[in-house]
């Protein structure tokens, strides 16, 4: 399998609730990777390819504060994966100021991995 992704993803331990704008349903999901440029999520229900959502994402800043971002994006892939689905989301861009917790883990994070 070829490798599409744009930057270096890095484990976090998240929650993400995926609002899908087009079926204006949300469903939570666990991230398993994340980047600057988009994130994997595990969700019961597949969502349409390319339809835009709202991901709002749970997690511990590299303080140990729980932070919560909220980040727009389209979804790029899904897969079947046991019983779940495997969905790729990539993200329109983070704000250096709104995601800047999110940012600065990532920074840190990937010069460990």
């Amino acid at each position: 399998m070829n490798e599409r992704r744009k930057a270096k993803r890095v484990i976090i331990t998240a929650i993400s609730e995926v609002n899908s704008l087009e079926a204006n349903s949300v469903q939570e999901g666990y991230v398993a990777n994340i980047s600057d440029k988009g994130i994997g999520v595990f969700m019961k229900q597949p969502l349409k390819i390319n339809s835009r959502v709202e991901i709002k994402m749970s997690f511990y800043t590299l303080n140990g504060i729980k932070d919560v971002e909220r980040i727009m994006g389209k979804i790029k892939r899904v897969e079947p994966f046991s019983n779940v689905y495997s969905i790729g989301i990539e993200f329109d861009g983070l704000d250096p100021v709104k995601d800047r917790e999110l940012i600065s883990y990532l920074t840190a994070t990937q010069k460990i991995f």
